[in-house]
């Protein structure tokens, strides 16, 4: 449970991070002026090569100030992706801000991403896709000698039919990818070549739900579909998808995994990009995973006290049902307690003893009667 509770909660904190696109102030407590920050060297990036540097120790009670060099990167424009990687062999801040220098003012960090201590960045985020100047700063608090490399790489729009992602591959924070498509015939529309698959696994059992946020963001009106179990296609004229969604008005879908599926299984859903402006459009296609913050209902210890068999277990509401080996039984709501994270419900089947063999292994569910069934619970008497 910690460990879901940690993903969850650094899940926020990244993606509230990384979904700035305005300029923000970062509060450091800095007595260091304005005028001393902002002296400092500028260095080109060059993509595809990292570029090496370190950071000077900072002494016990003294303030954190920026480094000496910030680093520039040239973005062009159009359906390019600028990939920026940070890598440090301690913790250290990297900030990141668009045509203008990160600074510091009124003992703020002024930028438009970070603190970051490590990862990647794409970029651009939202609107405008047009050229534009990259500052990377850095920053050391730690009392020792920090090295560090950051890397820049341009990437094309994707050129393949299909790009797929997956949780698994995108860790926390959320997934941008820039593409571009040509100019339409006149009074026509043109689909974009490259489409995007995201999976839900849906389960039988109630289970912590996830999915998907997908929003678009053109320099051209723009319109996203998604179609379910298959690309999306043009059949005489008109687009055979499942829904659509307009990107002028900030167009976006939202998915989400069946808790207490008919049968268990993975959706997987395809998502196009149409062009039916008189202009090539360019745009950014953001996919962010999303988790649940709270855990699923769910059995977490079983005890047999006398006859009554005891269930404990989070979210198991007044209208749950205990099932042994599959069967309903009586219950009774015999009340809540509360752990470390969240309350305990507890349910009592009265005379259970009888119905669990000693020395045999039963299956305990509960039926929410809110749509699932908890995950199987295997129970064995070994008392007489």
């Amino acid at each position: 449970m910690t460990k879901v509770l940690r993903v969850c909660l650094l899940t926020l904190i990244l993606c509230g991070i990384l979904s700035q696109g305005r300029p923000y102030n970062l509060s450091i407590n800095s007595k260091a002026s304005t005028a001393g920050i902002a002296q400092f060297a500028s260095e080109p990036l060059t993509p595809g090569e990292p570029k090496a540097g370190s950071l000077p120790a900072v002494e016990q009670g003294s303030d954190p100030v920026l480094g000496p060099t910030q680093y520039t990167v040239q973005y062009p424009g159009g359906g390019v992706k600028l990939v920026l990687e940070f890598r440090a062999d301690y913790p250290m801040n990297f900030f990141v801000r668009r045509n203008l220098p990160v600074t510091i003012e009124e003992k703020n960090v002024v930028a438009d991403f970070g603190p970051f201590f490590g990862g990647t960045l794409s970029l651009p985020r939202k609107l405008p896709i047009d050229a534009a100047t990259y500052y990377i700063a850095v920053r050391n608090f730690s009392p020792r000698v920090v090295n560090f490399t950051l890397t820049a790489n341009l990437l094309g729009p994707p050129t393949a039919d299909t790009v797929d992602f997956s949780l698994p591959t995108l860790g926390l924070g959320d997934k941008i990818e820039v593409g571009s498509i040509p100019t339409a015939a006149p009074a026509t529309c043109a689909l974009g070549r490259t489409q995007y698959t995201i999976s839900l696994a849906d389960s039988v059992y109630c289970s912590v739900p996830t999915g998907w946020n997908v929003s678009l963001f053109g320099d051209q009106p723009l319109k996203l579909y998604a179609r379910l179990g298959q690309r999306v296609t043009v059949a005489n004229g008109t687009v055979v998808a499942d829904t659509s969604s307009n990107s002028s008005n900030g167009g976006g879908f939202f998915f989400q995994s069946i808790s207490g599926a008919a049968a268990p299984g993975v959706r997987t859903f395809f998502i196009a990009v149409e062009n039916c402006s008189p202009n090539t459009a360019n745009y950014v296609l953001s996919f962010g995973p999303f988790v649940g913050d709270l855990p699923a209902p769910s059995i977490n210890w079983v005890s047999l006290e006398g006859k009554k068999l005891h269930v404990n277990g989070y979210f198991l509401n007044l209208a749950s049902v205990v099932l042994i080996n599959g069967e309903p039984q009586a219950t009774k709501y015999g009340g809540r307690v509360y752990d470390r994270f969240f309350a305990e419900d507890i349910l009592i089947v009265k005379n259970a003893r009888k119905k669990i063999p000693l020395g045999e292994i039963v299956t305990i569910n509960v039926d929410t009667r809110s749509g699932c069934i908890t995950y199987p619970f295997l129970f064995i008497r070994r008392d007489e």
